[in-house]
């Protein structure tokens, strides 16, 4: 069920991609329902991490990493992350994994 939700929000994010906001308004649009689906994969990763479904687990975090694109988005996602990992329910290596997977190291 979770590799199934997984699907899904890769497929609405993908969908995403290829749109273009032409007005200040579309774009506004764009951004709530971009930010509600990138929240819906941060409780995804969350459910993953605490039932140990490494394999909806994994790729879950390497989709949210290819997925934040702003620095607000990086901050978001880690401190998310980060409490996961002080709370022990992800580990050191998959908190590791995002991080490798973003292409916003430098504002880290």
């Amino acid at each position: 069920m979770l590799n199934q939700e997984l699907e899904k929000i890769k497929e609405r994010l993908l969908k995403m991609k290829n749109e273009n906001s032409v007005s200040a308004e579309e774009h506004d649009k764009f951004v709530v329902r971009y930010d509600t689906i990138l929240e819906q994969l941060r409780g995804l990763i969350k459910t993953a991490a605490i039932e140990k479904n490494d394999t909806t687990l994994h790729p879950a975090i390497i989709l949210l990493a290819e997925n934040t694109n702003c620095a607000d988005d990086l901050v978001i996602s880690d401190e998310f992350l980060e409490k996961l990992l002080t709370k022990q329910i992800i580990t050191e290596a998959e908190y590791k994994l995002f991080n490798d997977n973003t292409n916003l190291g430098e504002w880290q």
